[in-house]
């Protein structure tokens, strides 16, 4: 099974904002939505307590919703939780997952970037104002084997689908 990080990332490495307790995107970016939901289902997707709480704490339909979480009585009404990557991990495999998706936040990225096999990002060029960072990667690690640019359009800037593979 591959594991692999779908995310997308500002050019400063910003993936979201979070004020009054609500955490949200700085941008619209319609065709990375409708890219996330092809990729992902039918899949095992793993995320964050607060990442699960920002996208209304009910689960994206058709995937196996699974929320990391260190509180043992934190109860994710349509989504198991799990206390481990490992966990996680071990539940796609279980269900013969062909890949599982880590999808945020913050703190689940930076635990994943050790582990996954491969990061599936939307690089956005151009920075946005935010307080919820992507880790710092090591792209001497990395080998980029897809990219697919869209130019400017609206409001919407420049970006590109990028898939990358774990040097090994």
């Amino acid at each position: 099974m591959k594991t692999t990080i779908i995310a997308a990332v500002a050019a400063n490495r910003t993936i979201g904002v979070v004020r009054d307790g609500r955490a949200d995107v700085p941008w619209h970016l319609p065709e990375d939505l409708r890219r996330f939901k092809r990729r992902t289902l039918g899949h095992t997707v793993v995320m964050g307590r607060a990442t699960w709480e920002s996208i209304g704490s009910r689960p994206l339909p058709g995937r196996t919703n699974l929320v990391l979480t260190g509180n043992r009585g934190y109860e994710a009404p349509g989504a198991q939780t799990v206390a481990t990557l490992e966990a996680a991990f071990e539940i796609g495999r279980e269900r013969g997952d062909d890949e599982l998706f880590v999808a945020g936040g913050a703190v689940v990225y930076a635990a994943a970037l050790a582990v996954v096999d491969r990061l599936d990002l939307t690089l956005i060029e151009r920075d946005y104002s935010g307080n919820v960072f992507f880790p710092e990667v090591d792209w001497n690690s990395w080998r980029r084997i897809e990219s697919d640019r869209r130019e400017a359009e609206g409001e919407a800037p420049p970006f590109a689908f990028t898939l990358w593979e774990r040097r090994v």
